[in-house]
């Protein structure tokens, strides 16, 4: 029996940290076979964890023009560019990608993903129509290029919400004419009063920003009116095992769309809430053909899903007012207040005020832990132009992004009439406890725009840190203005951007004021609407009973 080969052996040892002896073997083993693709690949990365980046673009493009098609050396070479800082050379490479294989999708997805990895929002977007042009049936590309749009500041929301409708109906026919399930025949009592089994799909039930919502809902809801169940197409972990424990629960991570669309009817579910829309983790197939009598959408997405077996989108008046559903296929189910509950995390540390406001020698800070691609160019000049009304302060940035989406943060942070120094990051912290402490750092929280901030200004405030956000027309744009107002603080809410800058600086200069914040806003938001359990589940209860109130006469698409 052969024993591992020299690439094998290569990529263990990067794993352990000895790149140098990874790059040796690796050498050597190019010596006997020079145009190796693979060879090339693992010398390429190699040279990487050296600190040799010329070397590894050069053996990355050894790879590629050694197979010009191969995807796997498309995508190695573009991801090497992109960390070097090259952008234009990355979106070189994987425009080489395209062209060498004509009529193909992957390319298009590499180039996509890798720019939404990166933060380039607008090359993400452009790349999709690109790729959406030349190949107007595939789902992937749709799917990714819808997601995308949700970051852009340019994004046309009567377009969007085509795109979307688009989608769905490309999903809709790929799972009717594949689909071996018989069309829907629902026996359900249509008693509006009766207790409801109410499912969740989700690929968030892990420890995962969307699990602090869930949570929240389970434990406040009436179980002697809904009988929960839980359908988790995630990996388990301590937060899965947790549901596990409260509810029935169904791991269908490995589960087909037709297993899961039959389990649902199989289980008598009532009223069916997916949770992640088009994300990575999301299940959507799986409501096609129809698995319950009313379908919902719900938490993990900030737009309509385009699929026609989705009923309702469950949101608030603040967060979608009225004309909102001009943007959706699905009909808008308003609850009464947020439509959100916030479970703050065991591991939440204790209040602490920032060393600026102990009377010590750091600045005045304003902080987002957002992803970098809710910062794009509007954000970036909303923000430098707060930082310029506040002499002496600073921005921190706090995010698990790639050095190359810090990059092209920074870049784009100049180009807004960003001062550079001023700018400062806070290093990753998987950790729960160590990540909340970092909040210890800032003194005001600046919200993303277009795409606001859900988990993270949560945090903040639990942190006492508050948050100043910056009202827009759409869902994406108004989760702040919910979150906030239901925390009792809805004076930090700006209606224009001449108002955030104002908010902002006005409230950086008023330490006692400020002060006050960070002494009391954990205790103010712990005891708002926003983190009451007990009447959140019973508003939720109301909200799905509207709905189904609507099916049992008769009224929706699951009739």
């Amino acid at each position: 029996m052969m024993g591992p080969g020299p690439l094998d052996q290569a990529q263990a040892l990067l794993r352990t940290g000895q790149a140098l002896r990874a790059r040796e073997l690796l050498r050597f083993a190019l010596l006997r076979n020079a145009k190796d693709p693979a060879l090339l690949r693992g010398m390429a990365a190699a040279e990487l964890a050296c600190g040799d980046v010329k070397g590894a673009i050069s053996a990355g493009e050894r790879a590629l023009d050694a197979a010009p098609g191969d995807l796997a050396s498309i995508d190695s070479l573009g991801r090497i560019m992109l960390e070097a800082g090259e952008a234009a050379g990355a979106w070189s490479v994987f425009a080489r990608g395209v062209a060498a294989l004509p009529g193909r999708a992957e390319p298009y997805w590499l180039w996509l993903q890798a720019a939404i990895r990166a933060g380039c929002i607008p090359r993400a977007v452009e790349t999709g129509r690109m790729g959406v042009a030349a190949l107007p049936e595939n789902r992937d590309l749709l799917e990714l290029l819808c997601y995308a749009m949700n970051f852009d500041d340019g994004t046309d929301p009567a377009e969007h919400a085509a795109l979307h409708s688009r989608l769905g109906d490309l999903v809709h026919r790929a799972r009717m004419s594949g689909t071996t399930l018989p069309p829907p025949v629902f026996f359900n009592s249509r008693d509006p009063g009766r207790r409801l089994r109410v499912a969740f799909l989700s690929g968030d039930v892990w420890f995962h920003a969307c699990a602090f919502f869930l949570g929240a809902l389970v434990t406040g809801v009436d179980r002697d009116r809904m009988d929960l169940v839980m359908y988790a197409a995630n990996e388990m972990d301590d937060t899965s095992r947790a549901f596990a424990r409260a509810l029935p629960y169904w791991d269908c991570s490995r589960a087909s769309a037709d297993d899961i669309c039959a389990r649902v009817r199989a289980d008598g579910v009532d009223v069916l809430i997916e949770c992640s829309g088009w994300t990575k983790c999301g299940r959507l197939p799986a409501l096609s053909p129809r698995g319950a009598p009313v379908q919902v959408s719900w938490l993990g997405y900030p737009n309509t899903t385009g699929l026609p077996e989705v009923d309702w989108r469950l949101v608030d008046a603040l967060t979608d007012p009225a004309g909102a559903e001009a943007w959706h296929r699905e009909r808008l189910l308003r609850m009464e207040g947020c439509f959100l509950c916030y479970q703050a995390a065991a591991e939440t540390p204790g209040e602490a005020l920032s060393e600026h406001l102990s009377g010590g020698a750091a600045p005045l800070t304003f902080g987002s832990f957002s992803r970098l691609a809710k910062v794009q160019d509007g954000c970036m000049r909303l923000w430098a132009r707060v930082l310029e009304a506040c002499p002496g302060s600073r921005l921190m940035l706090k995010t698990d992004a790639s050095r190359a989406a810090r990059a092209e943060a920074e870049r784009r942070w100049a180009g807004a009439g960003g001062d550079p120094s001023r700018l400062v990051w806070a290093p990753y912290e998987p950790d729960p406890a160590r990540h909340l402490e970092a909040y210890r750092r800032v003194d005001i929280a600046l919200d993303a725009w277009p795409y606001h901030g859900t988990t993270t200004t949560c945090e903040a405030m639990v942190m006492g840190v508050p948050v100043v956000t910056l009202a827009g027309r759409l869902h994406r744009s108004r989760v702040g203005v919910s979150l906030l107002t239901a925390a009792g603080v809805p004076e930090l809410v700006a209606r224009d951007a001449d108002e955030f800058v104002r908010l902002a600086a006005d409230l950086a200069r008023d330490v006692p004021r400020l002060t006050e914040y960070h002494r009391t806003l954990r205790g103010r938001m712990l005891s708002s609407a926003l983190c009451d359990a007990r009447d959140f589940g019973r508003r939720f209860e109301e909200a799905i009973r509207g709905a189904w109130g609507a099916w049992c006469r008769g009224g929706t698409i699951g009739a």
